[in-house]
């Protein structure tokens, strides 16, 4: 389910490295991220003037980060994705019943799926402060403990490497 009504081109350049580059991997999308990408051969600080002050220089061979439209990182992920995705709609309610769970969507319409015996969740929200929380667990407990559906029970047992970083 996707709010926008339609799939949303353009967007800022992000960098894609790091745990999230390893997810990448696991999912088979790393071969079309690397063709996307726009290869960064250095990162240069500039002053108030901008006259440069210094230049890191990256080896061709460090293709570890993936420098790319964040449209194009959408687009490759909604490529993958088996199930349709459906623009103009949010989900309004969730509801677990054994092995199926039925979401209701905000323009009345149902939908029923069958549970997996893995889960990923990402949790994203707008934060005005930029600080990163000194609790992370706590914090998504805050955000989203009262939602319902498997959400208390994931919670309840985030790992103690829980992956919580920000978006800009």
């Amino acid at each position: 389910m996707v709010q926008a009504s339609q799939f949303r081109n353009g967007g800022y350049m992000v960098d894609f490295y790091g745990a999230g580059y390893q997810v990448a991997e696991r999912m088979g999308l790393a071969a079309r991220l690397q063709e996307l990408r726009y290869p960064v051969t250095g990162l240069t600080y500039v002053n108030h003037d901008g006259r440069q002050t210094s230049r890191f220089t990256l080896p061709p061979t460090f293709r570890e980060v993936v420098s790319l439209l964040r449209s194009d990182l959408a687009r490759t992920i909604a490529d993958q994705v088996r199930a349709p995705i459906q623009y103009g709609t949010t989900i309004e309610a969730v509801h677990q019943d054994g092995d199926e769970v039925a979401l209701t969507l905000a323009d009345g319409t149902q939908r029923t799926a069958d549970l997996q015996d893995q889960l990923a969740l990402l949790f994203l929200w707008r934060e005005d402060d930029p600080a990163i929380a000194a609790d992370p667990a706590g914090t998504l407990r805050r955000h989203y403990g009262d939602l319902g559906w498997i959400l208390p029970a994931a919670l309840s047992r985030l790992p103690e490497d829980l992956y919580y970083d920000q978006v800009t």
